[in-house]
């Protein structure tokens, strides 16, 4: 109830919660679609840590990708965040 009194607009209609929540559901039905192309095994570099230097795809599970970077170790990537960038070989 305290949510609903505070996101009340200034005509003093109450936010639809459920619409919005399944709206946001809706978007992240398809989890390939943040990892789409990402394999394991896979070279690639993150976009905004260019010193971090080369990476190689260890696991993809739903939207996060766990890459073990070489100046770096491993880390945990939100493919919803950042898309990596593929390294041709």
């Amino acid at each position: 109830m305290f949510m609903k009194a505070l996101y009340r607009g200034i005509s003093g209609d109450a936010l639809n919660f459920s619409r919005v929540r399944k709206a946001r559901m809706s978007n992240t039905n398809d989890p390939d679609r943040f990892h789409a192309g990402l394999e394991p095994g896979e070279r690639v570099l993150h976009p905004g840590q260019p010193d971090w230097g080369e990476g190689k795809i260890q696991s993809v599970v739903g939207s996060r990708v766990t890459v073990n970077f070489e100046n770096v170790g491993k880390v945990l990537i939100n493919a919803r965040v950042v898309t990596l960038q593929s390294v041709d070989t």
